[in-house]
């Protein structure tokens, strides 16, 4: 990527106004944490990126140099395209490029001087709801990604989540092995699995349930439907677990209803939770899951009808998610 082109924030919002000009859509990519790659066409949709070029021996050998070993190294990058980015956008009032006023160029300047990098799209795709996966409509599972990636932070997040999910796994075989698995994905698992040992409200309450939402925050957003349910259900099983409280009950439910995409669930969970829910992190995240719920009932009235309840200016997501909602009902 030609060094002009590492952006910063006002210069990203516009190069997406040339592109929205004169292309019908494009896609966004980010090969490392601070560049921005865009793949546009002026007809149709870009396609998604296709497996067959690593049958190129040429290709996949150059490929690997960059640690891009197969399709999914290059799909974790995807951050979106035309139809999930352009809200975005929408959200700045930079004034578009002209030979009269060269905003790029002077920002360009600006930004590599302050190497700045577009943490906006990392907020985006690694929140602990998969905002950006549902919102595109994909479900991808990353389990065959470079572990000796260090170039793309969201690469090694994932790495870890599948890290995560297979010492769980291990955990409940009794074969030995010799794999290792990274420190901080055995923590989590050991703390998740206090459950089966804690029968005292207030250990399940205040000492187990943080231990679910971090494990619920390394794992959502790069896993596909399906992939953490023998989690859920060896949780569930655990001795006594029916007379848990309701807010543990409620949480597990929720978060598996979230990677699962069961958004009736989602809704039903998010808004019962939000009733007693005081921690304001947790707060936000149930507020993100309930509109996407309503999201993907395309009921976007009803999502601005949720933004003028609550105080969410200058929060990318909930910027991004109300802008989304706005765009879609003047669509």
């Amino acid at each position: 990527m030609d060094p002009s082109l590492r952006t910063g924030p006002e210069n990203t919002v516009l190069y997406h106004q040339a592109l929205s000009s004169e292309f019908a859509d494009y896609a966004l990519y980010m090969p490392n944490d601070g560049d921005l790659l865009i793949v546009a066409t002026k007809n149709g949709k870009v396609p998604e990126p296709s497996d067959k070029i690593f049958n190129i021996p040429a290709t996949a050998a150059e490929l690997k140099k960059i640690e891009l070993k197969n399709i999914q190294d290059i799909l974790v990058r995807n951050v979106g395209n035309k139809d999930v980015i352009h809200p975005l956008f929408l959200l700045s009032d930079i004034r578009a490029n002209s030979d009269y006023y060269p905003v790029v160029e002077n920002l360009a300047v600006k930004a590599r001087f302050k190497k700045d990098i577009i943490n906006e799209f990392k907020d985006l795709m690694t929140y602990k709801a998969p905002v950006m996966p549902i919102l595109g409509n994909k479900t991808i599972s990353y389990t065959h990604l470079s572990k000796t990636d260090k170039s793309f932070g969201v690469t090694q997040q994932a790495v870890l989540a599948d890290d995560i999910k297979q010492f769980y796994r291990q955990t409940l075989s009794e074969q030995l092995t010799n794999q290792y698995y990274q420190v901080e994905s055995v923590g989590l698992v050991r703390s998740l699995k206090t459950i089966k040992h804690q029968q005292n409200y207030d250990e399940i309450t205040y000492a187990w349930l943080p231990a679910l939402h971090s494990f619920a925050e390394k794992t959502t957003p790069y896993v596909a439907p399906g992939d953490l349910d023998f989690i859920w259900n060896d949780i569930r099983a655990t001795e006594g677990y029916s007379s848990f409280p309701d807010v543990i009950h409620n949480w597990v439910d929720l978060y598996q209803a979230v990677t699962n995409r069961d958004f009736p669930v989602i809704k039903e969970k998010a808004s019962i939770l939000l009733k007693t829910e005081r921690d304001p992190l947790q707060r936000k995240y149930l507020a993100v899951v309930g509109i996407i719920s309503l999201m993907h009932e395309k009921n976007y009235d009803e999502v601005l009808k949720v933004f003028e309840k609550i105080q969410s200016r200058g929060d990318i997501l909930f910027d991004f998610l109300e802008a989304t909602a706005q765009y879609h009902i003047k669509k």
